[in-house]
């Protein structure tokens, strides 16, 4: 009883179903031939639910100060003074040092040492000249009284004092060969002789590159370390030749890494460049940074993406989450009625990192309902409708 039933129900649905596909399939046919339903390819319906799922949201324009500007790509940098390259002041030996790449050292700190015999020379010279001086000095005395009267005893006094003045001056010379090696002649003595010559970072700032190994010979040409500050960084631009002449001292800057766009910082024009890179046709640009801390968010060499604004006024806009960008052309959706969205186009005429002002290129009603937020997801559903329409 049940089994009849069951196949009754079944047939009955069947019959149903294709009688309701067939009024339909009528329905289309009229409507065709009659004009009574049109479609349009570029607008779209959704459900109440789906409306609700993703977020749509709609509204009217913004205001933002938005206007012309030129992109412009460049690097972070230091200034000369922010850069560092150690040497070794004389030719030796290095000993240990533990310094390594991305160390914060400061100013006057030891970074490695050198080794050799001829610093310990140089000391043993300086103390035989100061030792010939203190001779010389009380020779120059004894003379000076018996060449009062003696004219033999004068002519001994005029070499004695002449004695006296080379190896003043020698003393001198020594003095200033020890201190360029950072060794303070007053500290030395027969007792207190220095074995190594010590290398002191120039400046602040972080270990950038090392070459200093232990036990290598090295000589004055050969750069031990390189160092470089994080105090007045800055960014470096490339400006075409045929922009050059908008770029004004003070113009605001907005810039971001390539790898994190959606974090911006503000800077400011500083200096522009005097003479045109021939190869390149490029003119430097030296942006400094406006915000307090915001250098301390890039690294020296990093590469920078910006945008110089020359002009700025208060213009209707809506958010670049709006704009649908496809290729050269751009769009936006608005809402026709309630439930539907037509994808219209639109001309951008500026914007900044936030904002985009633009003109529609075709007729649109009065103050229209723009799709603030959900537009990719209507663009991507208009997609995958086109695509199911070409297959049939």
């Amino acid at each position: 009883m049940k089994n009849i039933f069951f196949y009754t129900f079944l047939m009955l649905f069947l019959l149903t179903n294709c009688q309701t596909k067939k009024n339909e399939t009528e329905k289309e046919h009229k409507g065709e031939h009659k004009g009574e339903h049109k479609h349009d390819e570029n607008e779209i319906e959704l459900t109440d639910a789906q409306i609700k799922i993703i977020g749509l949201e709609i509204g009217g324009f913004d205001e933002a100060n938005i206007g012309e500007s030129i992109k412009a790509t460049g690097v972070v940098d230091v200034p000369v003074e922010g850069r560092a390259f150690v040497n070794a002041p004389v030719d030796g030996f290095l000993k240990k040092t533990e310094i390594m790449i991305g160390q914060f050292v400061t100013q006057g700190q030891v970074l490695t040492s050198l080794e050799h015999q001829n610093y310990v020379i140089l000391q043993e010279n300086y103390l035989t000249t100061a030792n010939e001086i203190s001779y010389l000095v009380k020779e120059f005395e004894r003379q000076k009284e018996l060449s009062a009267d003696n004219i033999n005893a004068k002519k001994t006094f005029q070499r004695v004092e002449a004695d006296l003045a080379i190896q003043q001056t020698k003393k001198a010379s020594l003095e200033m060969q020890l201190r360029i090696l950072g060794i303070e002649p007053s500290q030395i003595s027969a007792k207190n002789l220095q074995r190594y010559l010590y290398i002191r970072s120039p400046i602040s700032g972080y270990i950038k590159k090392v070459t200093a190994v232990s036990g290598r010979f090295v000589n004055t040409q050969e750069t031990l370390f390189e160092i470089v500050s994080n105090a007045h960084k800055h960014i470096e631009l490339q400006i075409f030749e045929k922009d050059i002449l908008k770029i004004k001292k003070g113009q605001k800057v907005i810039f971001y890494s390539p790898n994190q766009p959606e974090n911006t910082y503000v800077g400011e024009v500083f200096l522009i460049g005097q003479a045109i890179d021939l190869q390149h046709k490029t003119v430097n640009v030296h942006v400094h940074f406006s915000e307090e801390n915001s250098e301390k968010q890039f690294l020296e060499g990093m590469y920078i993406e910006t945008k110089i604004l020359l002009s700025e006024t208060k213009q209707e806009t809506i958010t670049e989450e709006a704009i649908i960008r496809d290729g050269k052309n751009n769009f936006v959706f608005i809402q026709s009625k309630k439930n539907h969205y037509k994808k219209v186009p639109i001309r951008i005429t500026s914007e900044n990192e936030k904002q985009v002002a633009f003109e529609w290129i075709e007729k649109v009603p009065l103050s229209p309902k723009i799709v603030k937020k959900g537009a990719y997801y209507l663009n991507s559903q208009m997609n995958v409708g086109e695509e199911e329409g070409h297959a049939h």
